[in-house]
């Protein structure tokens, strides 16, 4: 909802539990990608279930990823995840920082 620093609270606390930068991009990135999806497919006439249902998550997860959509751009959605995907490779070849690319990615946004 592009809340800073409820952001930057909630990296903070899994940082404190789990250091691993890795581990954390997989839920972001699947965040994100739900995101687009919702932004790009989503139509007003569309009840959130079968949107749910189409996308196979769940209702909940659907109704708050749609929530979450409408305070972003699809631009801005599209250039999170190209970034998303350069920290991802960044990363898995040991050139950046995990902490700090993902404190760079949330000031991004």
């Amino acid at each position: 909802t592009k809340n800073k620093n409820k952001a930057f609270e909630l990296l903070y606390r899994s940082l404190r539990l789990s250091p691993d930068a890795q581990r954390l991009m997989a839920p972001i990135v699947y965040q994100f990608r739900n995101l687009i999806i919702a932004k790009d497919a989503y139509t007003p006439d569309m009840a959130p279930g079968v949107f749910a249902k189409t996308f196979g998550l769940h209702p909940y997860v659907a109704q708050k990823t749609l929530s979450q959509a409408r305070a972003f751009s699809l631009e801005d959605l599209t250039k999170a995840y190209i970034q998303l995907a350069v920290m991802d490779i960044e990363l898995k070849s040991g050139i950046g920082d995990g902490s700090l690319l993902l404190h760079r990615f949330l000031l991004s946004l």
